[in-house]
């Protein structure tokens, strides 16, 4: 039962007052914003992510899995892949056919992708559905993705917690998503990406290049090198590390191919990079970096370095929030002082303004 306590409805009959309580309670998950959304913009960025949104992933050559059931497999896939990476990848590097830990790892990038990409097409769907009926059937718990949208800006619901704080806006998020769904249709395309119903066992990939702003997790893959070499030369990955050579397209010619991956790019933020010299500090905000290629390689193999190295962190974007892992490169000061200047490489440079105002990240 409930007592009002000091106020006085003498003109309020049953059935208006259980209409008050029903708008109260609709209105409890968020504010109202009927008045405050513009129809007009809402409904043109609808259009334009319906048209420009790529299709999902096709990870089975032979038969594509219904949208309905999509996501599910892709969880359940998702849970076994750390499981069948470590029971089966430590063989040695001298069979012809063995898993490598990097191919599980751009499997679980199209996985992601896949959940991803539909999480937004239903979200989509969910809206378009509101939209035709009005801007007062909208409810309140998609104000999160109303919005942003209105404003042409990217939903923070849409985005992998490490893509956060988003960068772009919409029609350039849209842009970075397709250049992005093109690199995992590439390697499916050369079978980089095994198939989800084959065995666990299947020939090594020679993927050389890879372009980190379309991944959700490149500590995978580098992990995943650390790992096979771990595997190959029968030693803990504590005693694997990794080095780093800036602007060079290959390797050694007698180092076997898959040794090593060729990062693309990316960019400094508070340095420059000069051939002779390496890294040193500038005022510039962003510059770029020529191609970076990076192997992994046994600590008891190395020589001993002459060169000062610094140990660069590696930003997804200019907010910081989220560091994937370390690239180790020359300069020619102390490496100190770098890190005190906030030298760093950034994967994702965004949209730049001249400034960057920070956000908080999306909790759950």
């Amino acid at each position: 039962m409930i007592i009002y306590k000091h106020c006085f409805l003498p003109s309020l009959s049953g059935l208006s007052i259980v209409n008050n309580l029903g708008i109260l309670k609709s209105g409890s998950r968020g504010p109202v914003i009927h008045d405050l959304i513009n129809m007009t913009a809402l409904r043109r960025n609808l259009d334009m992510c319906l048209e420009r949104l790529p299709t999902l992933l096709n990870l089975d050559a032979k038969k594509s899995a219904p949208a309905t059931i999509l996501l599910p497999s892709v969880l359940s896939q998702l849970r076994a892949l750390s499981i069948a990476s470590e029971t089966n990848s430590v063989v040695s590097s001298r069979d012809e056919n063995f898993p490598e830990t990097m191919n599980y790892a751009l499997q679980q990038e199209c996985e992601w992708f896949n959940a991803i990409l539909f999480h937004i097409r239903q979200s989509l769907y969910n809206l378009e559905e509101c939209v035709l009926r009005g801007s007062h059937a909208l409810p309140s718990s998609m104000n999160d993705v109303v919005i942003p949208l209105q404003y042409g800006l990217v939903p923070c619901a849409w985005l992998h917690v490490n893509w956060q704080p988003p960068s772009h806006s919409l029609d350039s998020w849209l842009e970075e998503f397709q250049k992005c769904h093109t690199q995992l249709e590439t390697w499916i395309g050369k079978r980089y990406v095994p198939n989800p119903d084959q065995e666990l066992s299947f020939r090594r990939g020679t993927l050389n290049q890879i372009w980190l702003g379309g991944l959700v997790d490149p500590a995978a893959l580098v992990a995943s090198l650390k790992h096979e070499k771990a595997a190959s030369c029968e030693c803990s990955i504590e005693d694997v590390t990794l080095v780093s050579y800036v602007g060079k397209n290959s390797f050694d010619d007698d180092e076997e191919p898959g040794e090593g991956i060729t990062l693309t790019g990316l960019y400094i933020e508070g340095g420059l990079w000069e051939i002779n010299e390496g890294l040193i500090p500038s005022s510039t905000p962003l510059s770029t970096i020529p191609d970076v290629c990076v192997k992994a390689t046994y600590v008891g193999d190395r020589n001993k370095e002459t060169e000062i190295i610094y140990n660069c962190p590696l930003y997804r974007n200019r907010s910081r929030q989220y560091s994937p892992f370390k690239l180790p490169l020359k300069c020619s000061g102390c490496p100190d002082d770098l890190l005190l200047k906030g030298v760093a490489l950034i994967i994702d440079p965004g949209e730049i303004h001249g400034s960057w105002k920070l956000q908080h990240r999306a909790t759950k």
